[in-house]
């Protein structure tokens, strides 16, 4: 498949994803609907500053309009094969587990909470406070070494 038609079914999937026509794409970009037809069937591309328009108008990165070139687009993928073939429940824990894994990663998350917060709830008032005394405590100092 040519670029130009990879880029033509990627903007015609994210167009059907984000519920628009190809009229309403075109108006919101001051476009015919033709010149959306013509990239969603590939015979024509989208010059540079349209591709990026087009992404801002679909809420995707320009990046999601052409094909993986990295290994981890290739992990990316295998993701994405599995997860489809979830359950919807399974698909959200599987998303779940994922904005997860960013946030520790981004440091938004502190394991001390989550190991609080997974603890029996047969702790009295004052081991509830000593804990959570510990938690402050951690967090002050993992702050001060940033």
């Amino acid at each position: 498949m040519d670029l130009s038609s990879y880029i033509g079914n990627k903007l015609r999937y994210y167009r059907k994803e984000n519920k628009m026509t190809q009229d309403e794409l075109a108006k919101k970009l001051g476009l015919g609907k033709g010149t959306i037809s013509n990239y969603e069937s590939g015979y024509r591309t989208p010059q540079e500053h349209r591709l990026f328009e087009l992404a801002e108008a679909l809420n995707i990165s320009i990046n999601d309009l052409f094909p993986p070139t990295a290994k981890t687009d290739d992990i990316v993928k295998k993701i994405a094969e599995v997860s489809t073939q979830l359950e919807e429940v399974r698909q959200q824990k599987v998303y779940n587990f994922a904005e997860h894994q960013l946030k520790q990663q981004n440091g938004e998350i502190d394991d001390t909470i989550l190991f609080a917060a997974h603890t029996k709830d047969d702790l009295t008032d004052e081991e509830k406070q000593q804990i959570n005394d510990f938690i402050d405590k951690v967090r002050k100092e993992k702050k001060e070494s940033r």
